[in-house]
């Protein structure tokens, strides 16, 4: 195994190296990962990776240097460059020669910054395998060199690509699953909680079970409370001791069914 073999080789182990024992995903590790190595395995002289999440969640951005990542996270003010095409498009790799005497600039902010910070060549590729939907992110690699990046460069970028895309979108997987189980046990300690305190309503007041529920709900609503809150205080012994006296002429107007 050549050099350059045994450097992808130990890429990809590094950015399968992401999950944790508690089966959680390092995304900033990851792109970490792919931004300063990225550089040394594919050629380049500086390389960047911008995730954009979501609607309202903070963009992440990781530079294999200081000024690749400020120049990412300009480009996301600007909504121009490489890596914003790559995104809008979620296709094809952008490639493109910066400076080409006669020919407008499709990125009238970014093309003059990077010309600043010596760059001659970019490629960016999309961090989503489905098409034609937005990509989640991009992987930009600069160039100062006066040749362009070569095909073979070009599709061995687009695999690393691809890779790290599939771990990230496993990650996020992985994490709205996470968040699912958690709101189902949530739900279930809510159900079960709710059941135990109907059965100490009805054991104190001699309530039906239905009735109990009944009076359960009536009191969380007027006085505009979750009704597991209520609930957990019955089972607990702190709650209001009107909500275990049994039924007599003067209820609380809560306590009293409404009349529709």
């Amino acid at each position: 195994m050549s050099l350059a073999e045994q450097r992808l080789a130990d890429m990809f182990v590094a950015l399968a190296g992401g999950a944790s024992d508690d089966n959680s995903f390092d995304v900033p590790g990851t792109l970490a990962v792919l931004a300063e190595r990225g550089p040394e395995v594919l050629g380049a002289d500086a390389a960047s990776v911008v995730l954009t999440p979501g609607k309202g969640d903070e963009a992440q951005v990781a530079g294999s240097s200081p000024e690749a990542s400020l120049l990412e996270r300009e480009a996301l003010k600007w909504a121009e460059g490489p890596g914003h095409d790559c995104r809008r498009s979620g296709t094809r790799p952008v490639i493109s020669r910066f400076g080409v005497a006669g020919v407008p600039t499709r990125w009238p902010s970014y093309t003059p910054r990077a010309l600043k910070l010596g760059y001659t060549h970019v490629v960016a590729f999309s961090l989503a395998i489905e098409t034609p939907r937005p990509a989640d992110g991009a992987f930009i690699l600069l160039s100062r060199s006066a040749r362009a990046f070569t095909p073979e460069t070009v599709a061995l970028g687009r695999s690393v690509s691809d890779f790290a895309a599939l771990l990230l979108r496993r990650a996020g997987e992985a994490e709205r699953g996470r968040k699912l189980t958690a709101q189902l046990e949530h739900a279930l300690t809510s159900r079960i909680g709710i059941e135990q305190a109907k059965g100490v309503v009805a054991a104190h007041t001699g309530l039906s079970v239905d009735a109990s529920f009944e009076r359960l709900r009536r009191y969380a609503r007027s006085h505009q409370r979750p009704l597991n809150e209520v609930a957990r205080e019955v089972v607990q012994g702190t709650a209001d001791p009107e909500m275990l006296e049994p039924p007599h002429a003067r209820e609380p107007s809560w306590a009293k069914p409404r009349v529709t």
